[in-house]
């Protein structure tokens, strides 16, 4: 009796592990995720974030690294400025700072704050320079009814089978790497999906941010 319990505990605990990955299809291949987009402005400042995560180090190998979470702040039309200007917020009882620094890549004034769990669609955002202090009300600019990143790779694995055969082993294992990142335009949203199989090879998708749908498919090299 108590080995047949135990045999059939082992089979509860092979399926449970079974459904649970199911559920969570491509979403343990992601490395690089932008999930919320936010904008905001007074009269003396333009300022845009993003938040989500990155494998660091960050490489195109085809696996997943240590991801590190993070809110980006970029300073618009200030790029040319001699002034030093610094970022802060408050989130769960804590307080993040950190100073724009002219991005090498993007040419921008850009502000990069590790944060956790970091789920506000609205947020005050203190900006510091010279003697002044402004208060920039952060909003999302995700339009409701937006799929999550989680539901557009869902609809990806039923819509593009093939696609997703083709970056996977023969016993199903999938062989790269994935960059997720919400894209708003025109207050419609959009989800860039991109398939990193090392050696800097890309795959990548846009696809409908409500619908699903992939709307173009594209190598990039």
């Amino acid at each position: 009796m108590k080995k047949f319990i135990a045999i059939l505990l082992c089979l509860i605990s092979a399926i449970t592990l079974c459904a649970c990955k199911t559920q969570e299809g491509l979403s343990p291949y992601v490395s690089e995720l932008r999930s919320n987009v936010y904008s905001g402005e007074t009269q003396e400042l333009t300022v845009k974030a993003g938040y989500g995560f990155k494998e660091t180090p960050y490489q195109n190998d085809g696996k997943v690294g240590s991801r590190v979470y993070f809110l980006n702040v970029k300073l618009l039309g200030k790029e040319t400025s001699q002034t030093t200007y610094t970022a802060s917020l408050e989130f769960n009882g804590q307080k993040y700072s950190a100073s724009f620094k002219l991005s090498p890549i993007t040419h921008a004034l850009v502000a990069t704050m590790e944060i956790e769990n970091f789920d506000l669609d609205e947020f005050e955002l203190s900006i510091t320079y010279g003697d002044k202090t402004e208060i920039v009300c952060m909003r999302t600019k995700i339009p409701s009814g937006t799929l999550s990143y989680k539901d557009a790779l869902a609809c990806l694995e039923k819509s593009q089978p093939e696609l997703i055969k083709a970056f996977s082993s023969a016993d199903g294992e999938f062989n790269a790497e994935i960059y997720a990142r919400i894209i708003v335009k025109n207050d419609k949203a959009y989800w860039y999906i991109g398939f990193a199989s090392g050696n800097d090879l890309l795959k990548a998708l846009l696809i409908d941010g409500k619908t699903g749908e992939v709307l173009t498919i594209r190598e990039i090299l």
